[in-house]
């Protein structure tokens, strides 16, 4: 038997009076949400840990008000005789929130869980990895201080990839991570945003090839939540239908049944018939920019964007029909500008400010437009 989660004290038990919670939120991986700090070692054992940089990351997730950051724990071991301390540091939501007589623990747990949610989908668009908590602590605030505990099983320990964030921790202070999370619930098609982070995340830590179709999976996703359905091509139902019965009437015209093999032919062209309604991606992409506007010069400057665009896509119909996309398609480097496209066009439907970006961001970028052409 797999366990999934192993939960303690957190029951459907009512209580007559409300209670305050402290409650601790530990986030994988270990790295995220830093700042810049000062750490002090001496030589009688005292240590220190000094933010260079003051400013709180608060976040209010359902009833808890929380405070993200970083936490200490602790542990002794012993080498040669010599005792060592260890310091472990781990990204931590924090904070408290309040269990009316009404409801029990077990209500506000799952209502946290579903809201942790949108601040670990917030979190990987920042961090370009998946973000994820693995544990959530109550402890009563009374005299007795119990303390009730949900630890999710986790079969790998993640640790921060390597590379600059998307979004540093300075612009997730003051409201910041609010506005994110708040961005992404209420966003009208959230369902397809939240999967559009998904895949840019996986591409980050995925092989080249399965990273390459994550991020096309995104770009797909992001190109979705900025047009309706049908937008692109203003073809009625109707319309389209007189069209699709004409375009099979022509096929018909156009190959007899003279030997056995032309109803074979007449079906497989009949069937490409419904593909014409589907809009290129290099439309899509198009509309899109025109009604975002996300930077787009520089990502493949030696071409025309939408020549880029539409390099990058036969890449991917290679890999996927004959699993391989030639020699003379570089698709790492589109890797890199197909993913740099896509969170340019998220942030702009999130109506994140620019400056509010991490200003090494496109680092990668700017590394594939040197490579040789």
């Amino acid at each position: 038997m797999r366990v999934a989660a192993v939960q303690v004290g957190i029951t459907q038990e009512l209580h007559s009076h409300s209670r305050q919670l402290s409650v601790i939120i530990q986030l994988q991986p270990s790295g995220i949400l830093s700042l810049p700090t000062i750490h002090e070692h001496h030589y009688d054992g005292h240590t220190s840990v000094e933010p260079v940089e003051e400013g709180l990351i608060p976040l209010r997730l359902g009833k808890a008000q929380l405070e993200a950051g970083l936490t200490y724990e602790y542990g002794s071991s012993e080498a040669d005789g010599n005792e060592i301390t260890n310091r472990v540091q781990r990204a931590t939501f924090m904070g408290r929130l309040e269990v009316e007589p009404t409801e029990s623990l077990f209500d506000v747990h799952e209502h946290l869980k579903k809201a942790l949610s949108d601040a670990c989908i917030a979190l990987s668009l920042c961090y370009r990895q998946t973000v994820d908590y693995y544990q959530i602590e109550y402890m009563d605030n009374d005299a007795q201080g119990k303390r009730m505990v949900h630890r999710r099983r986790w079969n790998l320990v993640k640790r921060r990839a390597s590379g600059d964030e998307l979004i540093h921790a300075r612009a997730l202070r003051k409201g910041g991570l609010q506005r994110l999370v708040d961005g992404i619930r209420g966003f009208p098609r959230s369902e397809e945003l939240r999967q559009a982070i998904k895949f840019l995340a996986a591409s980050y830590t995925a092989e080249l090839e399965t990273a390459y179709f994550m991020a096309f999976s995104a770009m797909e996703a992001i190109l979705a939540c900025c047009l309706e359905e049908g937008e692109v091509l203003a073809l009625t139902a109707g319309r389209w239908k007189k069209f699709e019965r004409e375009i099979r009437k022509r096929i018909e015209e156009l190959i007899p049944l003279t030997n056995d093999s032309d109803q074979e032919i007449r079906d497989k062209l009949c069937e490409k018939v419904p593909e014409l309604k589907r809009t290129t991606l290099v439309r899509r992409v198009s509309v899109a920019c025109e009604r975002y506007k996300p930077k787009t010069s520089d990502l493949w400057v030696d071409i025309p964007f939408e020549e880029g665009i539409e390099k990058a896509a036969r890449a991917r119909n290679g890999l996927f029909h004959v699993a391989g996309a030639g020699v003379d398609v570089m698709i790492g480097l589109d890797l890199i500008r197909v993913r740099t496209f896509t969170e340019r066009l998220l942030l702009k439907l999130l109506s994140w400010p620019d400056e509010e970006v991490w200003v090494w961001y496109d680092q990668n970028l700017k590394w594939a437009n040197q490579q040789p052409r």
